[in-house]
């Protein structure tokens, strides 16, 4: 099972609300760049999640060159593995450096055999 939100595009992405045809009622936002990625940790994207009444939500921290978009948020879910992942793309100059982008997934109905849940951003084609 697959679902993705599209026509969101770069900065101007803020909040969706969910799609009323997404069977686990995926809303996502786009929490901008925090600024550049700690150099003490770890060149790669972690996930933590967050629970409030039954809706339960997942801030995704990822490393990304300063000045790429996102668009695209989507998730494939595969058993009890939930992948999240957005698009990235450059739409001016890019600066040679990684910056913190954070986001969050929010779920309405999320399956409780989700167990492993997993974020890796695409390249826009």
């Amino acid at each position: 099972m697959a679902a993705a939100l599209a026509g969101l595009s770069g900065w101007r992405l803020a909040r969706s609300h969910a799609d009323a045809a997404d069977p686990l009622g995926m809303e996502f936002e786009f929490l901008g760049c925090k600024g550049d990625w700690p150099v003490d940790e770890p060149i790669r994207a972690s996930v933590s999640r967050q629970a409030e009444g039954s809706r339960v939500s997942f801030l995704v921290r990822d490393p990304v060159d300063c000045g790429l978009k996102v668009d695209k948020p989507s998730y494939q879910l595969s058993g009890p593995a939930l992948q999240l992942s957005y698009e990235i793309h450059a739409d001016g100059p890019v600066a040679a450096c990684y910056c913190e982008y954070r986001s969050r997934y929010t779920f309405s109905r999320l399956p409780a055999q989700v167990k492993t849940v997993d974020f890796a951003h695409r390249d826009r084609p």
